[in-house]
């Protein structure tokens, strides 16, 4: 779980790529909850912010590993992360000075989340690796 999570070789299919992005949305969450709740204490201040600022990192790791693989099925580099994630930030700075524009980016982070989710991967291995194994069902 650690290597799918957390590394950026290989590949991964749809249905895994969207089962372990919960899973680290899950995980981390409760991770980042806790430390809220504890920075909420005076003496637990460091503590706790030390520990939500693990678990937001952790989640931003995972996503962009779990993204980055999910290219790498449709036999995409990573390197097209720069522009997927460079759009949402450039969204996030844009929202106090255009509402409509940074709306508009939000709908193309939208279109590109459900690309990564639906698009099918390539079959048979390409330059990443073997094909991704395909989820019992």
């Amino acid at each position: 779980m650690r290597t799918t999570l957390y590394s950026f070789e290989g590949r991964i299919g749809r249905l895994r790529y969207f089962g372990y992005g919960l899973l680290a949305v899950l995980l981390n969450g409760i991770i980042m909850g806790i430390g809220a709740g504890l920075a909420t204490e005076t003496p637990l201040v460091i503590p706790g912010t030390v520990l939500a600022s693990a678990g937001f990192v952790s989640m931003v790791w995972c996503g962009v590993a779990l993204a980055a693989k999910r290219l790498h099925d449709m036999d995409l580099s990573a390197h097209h992360l720069w522009w997927i994630y460079g759009l949402s930030a450039l969204g996030g700075v844009l929202q106090g000075l255009s509402h409509g524009f940074a709306v508009l980016l939000a709908a193309f982070e939208f279109g590109v989340g459900i690309w990564l989710l639906f698009k099918r991967g390539t079959d048979g291995p390409n330059r990443f690796g073997p094909p991704a194994v395909p989820s019992r069902g």
